[in-house]
């Protein structure tokens, strides 16, 4: 959520080299087969293609669950 606001089209932005490296900058022991899933399961969601105010509005929204969840979790 940190990183991409779980949006397939910010994951697939910088490719998948640019999307290993900021995973693994920021995540202490990520596998690269969980790598691997989550980047081409955000390139198959990219293929179902949204206007950019949709986008926003549900990153908005899920910023919103997430802030709940933290809550909840704490």
């Amino acid at each position: 959520m940190r990183l991409y606001n779980f949006n397939p089209y910010r994951i697939t932005e910088s490719g998948y080299e640019g999307f290993c490296s900021e995973m693994k900058k920021n995540t202490k022991g990520i596998r690269l087969e969980t790598l691997k899933r989550l980047f081409s399961d955000a390139e198959s969601s990219t293929r179902h293609l949204m206007p950019s105010e949709e986008t926003t509005l549900l990153e908005e929204r899920l910023l919103w669950y997430w802030q709940d969840y933290i809550v909840h979790e704490e």
